[in-house]
This record gives C-alpha cells, structure tokens and sequence, in this order.
C-alpha cells in the first residue's frame, strides 16, 4: 500500500464520528400541521448547471410533502414551483422532467398531481438583480434546496413572508432565512437576510449547522412503482438496459461503477482524463492484485452524462495505443500491454453485443447512459461494487448519505480555487478539491483532502494522461484496491463509511428539516403554540 493510502486510511479511522445526543423534532408534527393549515408552499429551482441544485430542491419539497402526508394524514392541498427557465443547453424544465414524474417540458404550466398534492409550475421573470415577483397572493412559506445566487432575496419573487435556502453538502452559497422585504425597491438589502454562515444563535452555530451539514436524501425502493415510473420518464428508452445492468450486478457477474459530472463545458477534455486515468489505474490494480478475486471480473461503468461522440472517439483512440499525438512510443507501448483490447465503449442499443466481447477477458465497458430519472440515478450509485465518480456536491450529498466510497473529481476551472467559510468567528479557507468528511464536525481539522494528482487538471491534456501512465497509476489503483476491498468485504475504512451513512442518513442531522424547524420557531411564534423551552432544548442539540 502507497505511503499516502496508508495516510488517508489513517486520517479517516481515526477521526471520530459526532453523534446527535437530542432529537429535536419532538414538535415536528406541529410545524407539518401548521403548513397543512397554510394550504400552500412555495418552491424555487435555480439553473445551475448540472443537476445537482434541481435534484436537492425536489428532495427537499417530496421529502415537506411527505412527512405533510404522514402527521396530517392528509395531502397539503398546494405546491408551486417556480423557477429559473434557463438557457438553451441548460433548461430548468428539461431538469425537472427528470425530477418530477408527469411533468412535461413542452407544456411547462400544466400541473401535476402527486400523493394527492397538485404541483403547478411558474417559471419567473427577470429583473434587474434578480426576478420579478409572481401575480399569485402572498402566502407564508418558501423553500429552496440549492442555488449559485446567493445574494437573491427570494422571498420577493416568490410573494412569501419567510423563504428558507439550504444548499448541499459543502457548498459555499448563503444558507439562511430570507424575510419579505419591507422596502420593495431593494429586495436583496441584506438587512432581509439571516444568514446561518454568519449566526451565533446556539441553535445554528455556523459552519457545524450549515456548510458541513448534508441534506437527508430518501433512499428509492425498486418496487412496481420504481419501474412505472421509470416507463413513464422521458428516459424510458434505458429501461431494458437498466434491467440487464442490475441482473448482472445481483448475479455478482460484474463490478460496476457509475460515473456523474463529466461533460459540462469547463471540463469537456478532462472527462477524458476521468475515463482514462480511473480505467487504466483499475487495470494496474487487476494486475497487482491477483488474489483479489473481485477485480477479477469485467466492469460497467455507466456515464450517466452526455459527452460528445467527438469525445468518446478520442478516448477510444488512447485505449488503441496507437495515438502518436498524444503519446509516445513507450506510453502507447504500456497501453497496449495494458488495455487495448480490454475497453469497449457501447450504448444502449447494443450494451448486450459489447458486454459480450469484454465479459471473458475481465475487461471494461463504457456505457453511454445519459440521463437517467432520478431515483434510478440514486439506486446506481447505493449499488456501486467499485468506487463511483462523481463531480458536483448535489451528488457528494447523496454519497454520504450512502456511505459506500467514492472519488469525487474537480473541474478544470475549480482546480484550487478557493471557497470562503466563515463560522464560529474564525475565517477558514478552503478548496474546491475532492474531499471526504472528517469529524467531529466542530474541530478545526474539519476535511480530508484526497492526493491532489488523483484529478487535477491542468491545460494541457497531454500532461495528465501521460502523468498517470507514468507512475501515478499504481497509487491511484491502490486507492481502487482497498475501496472495493471496504465494499465488498472489510477494511479500517469499512466502520468510516459505515458512521458516515449512519450520520448523514438521519433526520435529526438534516441540514433542511433543521433549518425548517428553526425557521418556524424563529419566525411564527406567534401563531405555534410553542413550549418556551423548546428553543433552549433545541438549542443543546448541536
């Protein structure tokens, strides 16, 4: 094992997980029926690239209307989506026709109805700063699950009296509670703004409440409604190639590994390296690792992005070992030891034909996936029998909430660009490089990074790749070796990922059920029959 396997090992076993002493939701009925009684709340999606924002706003509103439906025993009459529209590339509604089932991009206002709930949907307007307010009455209550607009006051555009914004695990934006503006013109006057980054309320305590909280995240359940949701999806044309992929992986026939976040724009080239470098360190750590009879078998990695065909037949040109321009004759002399021959690439129309060519030798497939609807995204990534990919923290929240290893990758433009937190009264510089949490959450000692050549990019393509070829690839397979070992067995990582699941996937931890509680706390006291102790009880919580 590399000197720095053995580090990061080190530095996870021994970091100790923080364990919730106190529930507080001892009144969380109270706060559901006092929605139920509002008959409505609100939601904001932003268009943010990717999908990570839009996947955590939905979590959150499903997750509201459920625990509605639970205490009350009855539906909340009203949901209303409103949201960003986007641009061309990068639309809202494209979004949510993967989050949202029955919704349909090309026609945007019809609503729809779920568990008795009737969801309608506004896209909002520009405005100078920010969006125009919606025509619909004021109501209380508003919600987001993630944005990069911080510094917008949604509550204005939305006409609700308290808008509450929770963002995913780690990421930097505002987390706070938004109050209707007194003043009109100057919506975003940040005198309308309790941020929790910056509160000393015992009850928030900053960083340990926001930036290193996680979002709670429902884990799916493959049943008949599973399936008929996944029939009915725009995505409906990978049903049967989903189907094959779980028969393979239940019969233990191969590893697989799911792969996110790989072909926006800024990181174009680098999904190459992602694929190559991840492929060709697997292949070193068969090879080093004979004994391990899980490395033995092939492997689907399923893309569940969508890079060009101009990518994928590059990458297929390295994989040949007989890419001139990119390497040299040594390089491409390793790589055709190494993997030509091994790696195919396949879609969805002929993944049974490709798996064939590759299943015998212990080879690798590249699946062209695309998008996928959402708790068929979640279920691929619980299932991961080798470490999966992943790129934004909408899906690093998800991860920890499953506790089952990961590497998480940088883009090209993130490479060591800083993120300011502030809490506790202390300013800590952080980087937006791959990491795991390390607790207890309210150290100083507060991340682990991962070695930073694992997925650095540079602006030369050639560089990485070769980098990997020459050395870099056995440390890296090491890092493989000893995550697919703690999945599929037992490792001193195995207790880690195990504590981060058990901490992460628990309701008293939730970043958004927690600011909720506040918020209600905080802001409706007058119309809650509240204990006057509940604030201080809640507040020993943290």
């Amino acid at each position: 094992m590399s000197n720095f396997v053995q580090l990061f090992v080190k530095n996870l076993v021994d970091s100790a997980i923080e364990r919730a002493t106190t529930n507080f939701y001892d009144n969380v009925d109270l706060f559901c029926n006092k929605l139920y009684a509002f008959g409505e709340f609100r939601v904001f999606v932003s268009a943010s690239p990717g999908r990570g924002h839009q996947a955590s706003t939905v979590n959150f509103m499903m997750r509201l209307m459920e625990k509605i439906l639970v205490v009350t025993k009855k539906p909340i009459a009203n949901v209303i989506v409103t949201y960003d529209p986007g641009t061309q590339g990068n639309l809202t509604v494209d979004k949510l026709a993967v989050l949202i089932p029955g919704f349909n991009p090309s026609k945007p206002t019809d609503p729809v109805t779920i568990n008795g709930t009737k969801i309608s949907f506004i896209a909002l307007k520009p405005a100078t700063n920010g969006f125009q307010k919606i025509s619909l009455a004021k109501t209380s209550f508003g919600i987001s699950g993630g944005t990069d607009q911080g510094s917008i006051n949604y509550a204005y555009p939305l006409n609700v009296s308290q808008f509450l914004m929770v963002q995913p695990f780690q990421w930097p934006t505002t987390n706070g509670i938004w109050s209707f503006p007194a003043d009109e013109s100057k919506p975003n006057d940040l005198v309308n703004l309790e941020s929790f980054l910056e509160s000393t309320n015992p009850l928030v305590d900053g960083l340990t409440f926001c930036a290193l909280r996680g979002l709670y995240t429902n884990f799916p359940q493959v049943n008949d409604a599973f399936w008929e949701s996944f029939s009915q999806s725009p995505q409906k044309a990978s049903l049967d190639t989903y189907r094959n992929i779980l028969t393979l992986i239940s019969a233990n026939k191969c590893n697989f590994s799911p792969f996110y976040g790989i072909s926006t724009n800024d990181i174009a080239a680098f999904s190459l390296n992602i694929l190559f470098n991840y492929i060709t360190s697997l292949f070193i750590a068969k090879e080093l690792n004979p004994e391990n009879s899980r490395l033995k078998l092939p492997v689907v990695i399923a893309v569940m992005d969508n890079p060009t065909n101009v990518s994928y037949q590059k990458l297929e040109s390295y994989f040949s070992g007989e890419d001139t321009t990119t390497f040299n004759e040594t390089q491409n002399a390793f790589i055709k030891k190494h993997l030509t021959g091994k790696v195919v690439i396949a879609d969805i129309t002929n993944f049974t034909t490709e798996y064939a060519k590759i299943s015998a030798q212990g080879g690798c497939l590249i699946l062209k996936m695309g998008s996928l609807p959402v708790d068929a995204f979640n279920y691929f990534y619980s299932i991961a029998s080798i470490p999966s990919i992943l790129e934004g923290k909408g899906t690093l929240n998800y991860a920890i909430n499953v506790g089952t290893p990961y590497l998480q990758m940088n883009t090209a433009s993130g490479a060591k660009k800083p993120i300011n937190f502030r809490g506790k009264g202390k300013e800590k510089k952080l980087f937006s490089t791959p990491i795991y949490p390390n607790f207890p959450l309210t150290t100083d000692k507060i991340l682990v990074e991962q070695s930073s050549f694992m997925w650095s990019c540079t602006n030369s393509l050639k560089t990485d790749i070769k980098t990997m070829i020459d050395g870099q690839a056995k440390v890296l397979g090491d890092m493989i070796e000893l995550m697919v070992q703690t999945i599929n067995g037992n490792t001193p990582l195995t207790d880690y990922f195990t504590q981060l699941s058990l901490f992460f996937h628990d309701e008293v931890n939730d970043k958004a059920f927690r600011a909720m509680a506040y918020t209600f706390i905080k802001h409706f006291p007058a119309s809650m029959d509240i204990d006057s102790h509940l604030l201080e009880k809640a507040s020993h919580d943290n």
